[in-house]
């Protein structure tokens, strides 16, 4: 229907009216586990990422606890590779008798994301049933960044996993690659393999999505499907077998985690805490795909800062702010990070303190060599003056 100009005038009033009086709406955060729906084989493994959409707000902090069917599900692993998050007070703890996974993480200054990563979850599944992932309302907090460390107001959903019985029709895939679906690794060449059967038609496909099918194209196959240079990051190969007219069977899939890149550079400094009063290594090392696995210190530091020049080395698993055991700050600092894959990035901290201490050393006993040595001389001289 066409409006009349007095119609479009009072329309438009009426409009600039309700956008004057109407309440102010805030939107909630959105915590979702992604896929909201999935399907698996006992005893094979899923995937479940934890994402949030801040709903254009800024913010800092989300905390949670996330409950799952633990007499259907077990936890493989918690990854925080490639999450938004970069400062974890509470890293992701799993108790697998409550069947839960409670963790704190944060991002300093804030961030406004549509569907940031939080974590990914593998599980296994162990009996036929259907099992929920839900998060706990009464531990789940999602923090503002406005200064005030306000509560953003929070929505959840859950996600569905149903575990069926393993067909036995269904094809079973292996990888010499990457043996182990639930362990990242650095080579980026797949190879998937399968029993290969006279007369059976296969359709298969390689593909960043865990839902993700293949087409209903027959292909050319000897059992094997190899793809090389993968990118990093999670990959889901599937297939499908047929014998004859009959129907395209059960998927299969196999998921592969590819890592060959090193952590970020690392960037590190040494702070006076003045509460305790001592000299603290503050470092910041980040891996976006697989996650750190390990964080060393290494101190190479003089047996006395009187004798510098033989170094004994401490080697100290450690996470950041790291306290120095020389407070002296004589020590070489050496960081290094491992990833889950097995990369490794370094940092060696240069140390002036020590070199100087070495010249001071060094002089302090020139100086004193020169001493004794002009003492002996007079000694001597003095003796044979008297001799004689």
């Amino acid at each position: 229907m066409r409006l009349t100009a007095p119609a479009r005038w009072f329309a438009g009033l009426a409009v600039l009216f309700g956008a004057i009086v109407a309440p102010h709406v805030t939107l909630a955060a959105i915590l979702s586990p992604m896929p909201v729906d999935v399907s698996v084989d006992v005893g094979r493994t899923v995937s479940v990422t934890l994402t949030l959409d801040s709903q254009a707000e800024s913010i800092n902090v989300v905390s949670s606890r996330v409950n799952y069917s633990k007499d259907i599900l077990d936890v493989e692993s918690v990854s925080r590779a490639g999450s938004f998050l970069t400062l974890w007070p509470d890293p992701p703890v799993v108790d697998a008798a409550a069947g839960t996974v409670s963790f704190s993480g944060g991002i300093p200054n804030g961030t406004v994301t549509a569907s940031g990563r939080v974590l990914t979850i593998v599980f296994r599944s162990k009996v036929r049933g259907t099992a929920h992932i839900t998060f706990d309302p009464q531990h789940t907090d999602v923090y503002k960044n406005d200064g005030a460390g306000t509560k953003a107001t929070v929505t959840t959903r859950a996600s569905t996993v149903t575990v069926r019985n393993q067909d036995s029709l269904t094809p079973q895939l292996s990888s010499p690659t990457h043996p182990d679906e639930s362990h990242w690794y650095q080579g980026r060449t797949l190879t998937v393999n399968w029993q290969r059967y006279d007369g059976a038609f296969y359709s298969y496909t390689l593909s960043r999505e865990a839902t993700a099918a293949p087409d209903d194209t027959a292909e050319q196959t000897d059992g094997s499907a190899t793809y090389p240079n993968l990118s990093d990051g999670v990959w889901y190969f599937t297939l499908k077998e047929k014998f004859g007219d009959d129907p395209w069977g059960t998927i299969a899939t196999y998921r592969a985690m590819i890592d060959g890149t090193a952590p970020e550079p690392i960037e590190a400094s040494v702070i006076r805490d003045e509460a305790s009063r001592t000299w603290l290594l503050s470092f910041t090392a980040i891996d976006a795909t697989s996650g750190l696995a390990e964080s060393v210190v290494v101190e190479r530091r003089p047996l006395s800062p009187w004798f510098p020049f033989v170094l004994r080395e401490d080697r100290t698993v450690t996470s950041t702010p790291y306290r120095l055991h020389d407070q002296h700050r004589l020590s070489e600092l050496r960081i290094m990070v491992t990833d889950a894959a097995g990369n490794t990035r370094t940092l060696q901290l240069p140390n002036s303190g020590l070199t100087r201490q070495r010249w001071y050393v060094s002089a302090f006993y020139l100086v004193l060599v020169v001493i004794v040595v002009l003492v002996v001389f007079r000694l001597r001289r003095r003796r044979s003056q008297f001799v004689s």
